[in-house]
């Protein structure tokens, strides 16, 4: 029905005429209201109805893309095309994510510094989720560049290096990744406070990854410490020592973990993420309470398909096949695992922990 719209709206447009500009007045105007709709998201890129207006409006904001594309009208597109970045990586659109972060890197050199800088970082973030290693180690260090440039410290920490040990991470370079997670924390300590704790929170997630557990468990302590009264800050902490704990088989020091993060969310004024939730269902699951695992499982299912975002569904489908075949509901586990699977195919991306449910189908 849209694009049956979009047709007839095209159809009338040309009968106005080009001599008088008015198509053109008509589709600039156009491509300036989806843009807004796009740059003005709300803090929260999971919110329901953020997601669900993006959603609608698909077709039209790339129409307002194409246009401001087509019309130079550079600043304006790559800002577009940076926000539309949180929808589509939110929704595991990374390939159309991928097209639209190139063409927005060819005209890189005419927008300003900052922008420049967000713009290879977001598009060397692109690039690993596609497997596009050169380009995306190419992006990131001129992301680096720019950064060192501009004086950002915390931008290039929190962003830019975390993304190349990410990248290492990807590649199977692990001592690489605990080098670039060691030599960020180092500078970060330069600076202190709360960059700090920011830092050796994100870095720890590196350093498990890596095997590195005292490392990243000493990480984490005085990343909490640092946090002090804020509660964001000490969500994230707490989530990254529960999948620490989960990890290295401690499975009710991560429940408890996991639910001092969702207080500590829910203190900050904020929804708990759906993984959040999907994790404390995992750690209750392991340490033996099912049907607590049950309930907790039930909630992030309910949360996930409100939000709509396809890793939400994927996540919480997942922990549902785990919690179903322990109750011993084959067959409603298997329809949850086809469902998550179907999700993570769709959208191209973790498939390594697909690979690691496969027991549970």
């Amino acid at each position: 029905m849209l694009d049956t719209i979009r047709e007839y709206a095209s159809e009338r447009l040309l009968e106005i005429g080009e001599d008088d500009g008015e198509e053109e007045a008509v589709r600039g105007k156009h491509a300036g209201f989806y843009s807004h709709i796009v740059v003005d998201p709300p803090d929260e890129v999971d919110n329901p109805s953020w997601l669900g207006a993006m959603e609608a409006d698909l077709g039209n904001i790339q129409v307002a893309l194409d246009w401001m594309r087509e019309h130079s009208a550079c600043e304006h597109y790559v800002q577009t095309v940076l926000s539309a970045c949180k929808y589509w990586i939110q929704r595991g659109l990374i390939v159309p994510a991928w097209n639209e972060l190139q063409s927005a890197v060819g005209i890189a050199e005419e927008v300003e510094p900052s922008v420049r800088a967000r713009l290879m970082t977001e598009a060397g973030r692109a690039a690993r989720l596609t497997a596009h290693y050169a380009d995306a180690t190419k992006l990131l260090d001129m992301a680096h560049t720019e950064y060192e440039k501009l004086g950002d410290t915390k931008a290039l920490l929190l962003t830019v290096q975390l993304e190349m040990a990410m990248l290492a991470h990807s590649q199977g370079q692990f001592s690489k990744m605990r080098e670039l997670a060691y030599a960020a924390i180092e500078r970060a300590r330069e600076e202190g406070g709360a960059l700090l704790s920011e830092t050796l929170g994100l870095f720890s997630d590196e350093l498990r990854s890596a095997e590195d557990w005292e490392g990243a468990r000493s990480s984490l302590q005085e990343a909490l410490a640092l946090a002090g009264d804020d509660d964001n800050l000490s969500a994230r902490h707490l989530q990254a020592l529960g999948v620490l704990e989960l990890s290295s088989g401690q499975p009710h020091a991560a429940a408890s973990s996991f639910g001092m993060a969702i207080e500590s969310t829910l203190a900050a004024g904020k929804r708990p993420p759906v993984l959040l939730l999907c994790r404390l269902a995992e750690a209750t699951l392991s340490s033996g309470d099912v049907e607590g695992a049950s309930r907790q499982g039930k909630q992030a299912i309910s949360v996930a398909r409100e939000t709509g975002a396809k890793t939400d569904v994927g996540f919480a489908s997942w922990i549902g096949a785990k919690i179903c075949a322990r109750q011993g509901d084959r067959r409603r586990s298997s329809e949850l695992f086809l469902e998550c699977t179907e999700i993570f195919r769709s959208t191209g991306t973790l498939w390594d922990t697909i690979a690691s449910l496969a027991q549970f189908s």
